[in-house]
Order: C-alpha cells, then structure tokens, then sequence
C-alpha cells in the first residue's frame, strides 16, 4: 500500500540519520546510498554498505505517527505524569518501539533512536531506561549496534561487537 506521505517520511528518516552520522564519530565518512525498506537508509563508505534503520520518539509520538501513517497513531511518551511514573511509563513505551523493529534486517544495520521534541523527559533519563533492557543476540537480527541520538548528543546502548 502506498502512502501520500511515505516520501515524506523517508526523507525526515534520512535526515535523523544524516544528523546522528554527522555528530557520532563512529561512522565519519559514511556517505548517503539510497532509501530501502528494510532498512531504511542505505550508506556507503569505500566500499563497505551499512544500513541505517531510524525509530523516531517523540512526546508527541501519535503526532508524529499519524502525520505519516494514519493507522498507527498510538500512545506518545507520558508528559504530564509525575517523574517517577513518567519513567515507568516511557519504559513501557520504548521498548515496545525497541521491539517493533527487532526483526532480521536484510543487511547489517544500526538501530538509530532518534529523540525529536521531548522536552518533558531529559536525554539521560531516557538513556537509563534504555540500558535497562535485555536486548536478544543482535547479530540473529543483524543489527550491529544501538544508539540513542537527540541531534547533538548520542549514546551508543548496546553493541554486537560487546
């Protein structure tokens, strides 16, 4: 099925990569390929290819979903709750997202969570409640790595290679 705003998304999806691959010194020189499905950014350096899958996390995550995608509006991170139960809550929420793209990518790939206006919940808050998880084997996913990327911060969570 083909979605009017499916151009859209992809380019927003480009541009969260292209952003977190210009701020994280692991991947200097990795150039732009192509758009692909699984994942969803192809980059190249010499002649090694990587793919780029982005999970965009918003306070305002059915926003975000349903401008792209009308049947997956769903929960955004919890703003108005307490601290406490906000964290409980947003852990709930992304590893549901987390799990939502466990699948075996088509080649190997970096999981790019990409924080886009969650001025209710701080990067490092975030961060601890991603490390928390128990992730499966990467490699049986293909995913080489995961990390967390607000635009001018990033965190690397978990490594195949660790």
């Amino acid at each position: 099925m083909n979605y009017p705003k499916e151009q859209e998304k992809k380019q927003r999806e480009r541009e969260l990569i292209e952003e977190f691959v210009g701020i994280c010194n692991d991947f200097e020189g990795w150039q732009f390929v192509n758009f692909s499905e699984n994942p969803d950014v192809i980059m190249k350096k010499e002649e090694y290819l990587l793919g780029f899958e982005s999970v965009i996390i918003s306070d305002d995550q059915a926003s975000v979903q349903c401008v792209y995608r009308p049947e997956l509006c769903s929960i955004s991170l919890p703003a108005n709750l307490p601290h406490d139960e906000r964290l409980n809550e947003i852990e709930i929420f992304f590893s549901n997202k987390l799990y939502d793209h466990l699948r075996k990518y088509s080649m190997p790939t970096i999981l790019v969570f990409s924080l886009v206006d969650t001025q209710s919940t701080s990067f490092e808050d975030i961060v601890e409640i991603a490390k928390k998880f128990s992730l499966p084997t990467l490699r049986d996913f293909n995913i080489e790595a995961y990390y967390i990327c607000n635009g001018s911060s990033y965190v690397k969570i978990a490594s195949a290679n660790e």
